[in-house]
């Protein structure tokens, strides 16, 4: 989606855990390469904090609720200080509310797509436990039109993906072609709703950060 680089995520990651004091956090992710990835995040900052994980597990889509249940009451037995979770919006409501149940007051860590579930209200902002999750700012301006055409609050990768559909009109405009679009973007500079776009020799996007943010009160 032109987003930025998710390897810039291991640092911030870091940085939280040692601000919160984790040291025995539970993995759990949805069964898929998105979530191994993130995994391995959880993994490399757990390590660099000196910590151990409790628990690592891999959810399969549409299997959630017959799962997370079970996996949140061992994490607890387990003694884990953290949920790090990557994986659906049905996987993250079910998070909350068996936490909920459980007592479990600990920090919840989701990689941002949690921000969709917040903002359509499947989970409210007022949840007990504290919920973090890696931040990319949002236009306003993008807001703004994106809920004038369509009436909702757009999801978590909506403007960056218009603006990368944007860049490649753009570039196929400017060479007059639609051959050669991997190497003619690469040398396209393009300013959009979430920065500036250009992209290394990898095809992926130069540049950008990643801030950890507290997204419940």
């Amino acid at each position: 989606f032109g987003q930025i680089k998710n390897s810039l995520k291991l640092e911030p990651t870091i940085s939280w855990m040692k601000e919160a004091g984790v040291k025995r956090p539970a993995i759990l992710i949805n069964k898929n390469t998105w979530g191994d990835f993130h995994a391995k995040v959880f993994s490399d900052a757990t390590k660099a904090v000196g910590g151990v994980v409790v628990m690592n597990d891999a959810i399969g889509f549409g299997e959630e609720a017959a799962t997370l249940p079970a996996l949140i009451l061992k994490a607890k037995k387990e003694g884990a200080d953290a949920i790090l979770w990557s994986g659906s919006n049905d996987g993250e409501v079910i998070l909350v509310r068996e936490m909920t149940k459980l007592g479990m007051n600990i920090p919840i860590f989701a990689d941002e797509e949690i921000m969709t579930a917040v903002r359509k209200g499947l989970i409210p902002a007022s949840t007990p436990m504290p919920i973090y999750t890696w931040k990319k700012d949002v236009s306003p301006e993008f807001v703004s039109k994106y809920k004038a055409v369509y009436g909702v609050e757009p999801n978590h990768y909506s403007d960056a993906a218009y603006d990368m559909l944007m860049l490649a009109a753009t570039t196929v405009t400017k060479n007059e072609t639609e051959a050669n679009l991997k190497e003619n973007m690469q040398s396209l500079k393009y300013k959009g709703y979430t920065g500036l776009y250009q992209f290394d020799e990898n095809g992926d996007r130069v540049g950008g950060s990643w801030d950890v943010v507290k997204i419940t009160k």
